[in-house]
């Protein structure tokens, strides 16, 4: 039998699945549990993020690699057509960039105004990472 996740919503109206909120939280052990009863690593939360999408935002790269060794969809876009790459980009987690790009990321994805991942990285000064996902396929 597999868990069924559960989605909770704040008082503030923001809702959050069971594994978005363990990636959220950069909370391994619980990610790892929820993993193991078979919830679906791409179950989105109202905004489309998946908890891939959350933990590329916030720079969580162990939890990152726990998901993408469960199969999380690297293509996966949320409410504003963003991948987790081009998250990951924006917010200056290199290390990330690297592990979703070896996964299979697509560097040259493009969101609803035609910015790619390394135009956002560019764009907030992030030069470094630009720089690679250019020589990773990126435009």
């Amino acid at each position: 039998m597999a868990f069924t996740s559960f989605t909770i919503t704040t008082p503030n109206g923001i809702t959050s699945t069971t594994l978005g909120g363990a990636a959220q939280y950069n909370n391994l052990t619980n990610l790892k549990l929820i993993l193991e009863q078979g919830v679906d690593v791409n179950e989105t939360n109202q905004h489309g993020h998946t908890a891939l999408n959350i933990a590329s935002s916030l720079g969580y790269l162990d939890i990152v690699k726990e998901l993408l060794k469960h199969g999380a969809d690297t293509e996966k876009r949320d409410v504003d057509l963003m991948t987790p790459l081009y998250v990951a980009a924006g917010r200056g987690h290199m290390e990330v960039v690297k592990v979703l790009l070896d996964h299979g990321a697509d560097p040259s994805i493009r969101i609803v105004d035609g910015a790619t991942p390394a135009d956002i990285a560019e764009y907030q000064g992030f030069h470094n990472i630009a720089a690679l996902l250019k020589n990773r396929g990126g435009r």
